[in-house]
């Protein structure tokens, strides 16, 4: 199963319920709140089930929609070479 890694050449800063990412070797920033800022936080070094599990525990939502969530931001994280993956 892969584990999700944050790529380095990132500043990330917590601000409140949000994080700030500053992508600086693409000069682009990212802003992620809620859920997102959530994941974010609890992603680094988790494989997807832990990450999935972790939302549960948190928040009252069954497991296809954490999933399904999930799969999508990850998606987005890969995509926008934020996080990368290891299998």
């Amino acid at each position: 199963m892969s584990i999700y890694k944050v790529r380095e050449n990132l500043v990330v800063e917590e601000i409140e319920d949000s994080v700030i990412i500053f992508d600086t070797d693409n000069e682009r920033f990212f802003e992620l709140e809620g859920i997102g800022s959530f994941i974010w936080k609890n992603l680094d070094n988790k494989n997807f089930d832990e990450v999935v599990g972790t939302i549960r525990n948190e928040f009252d939502v069954d497991e296809e929609t954490a999933g399904a969530d999930t799969t999508d931001f990850i998606k987005s994280l890969l995509d926008n070479k934020l996080i990368v993956e290891f299998k």
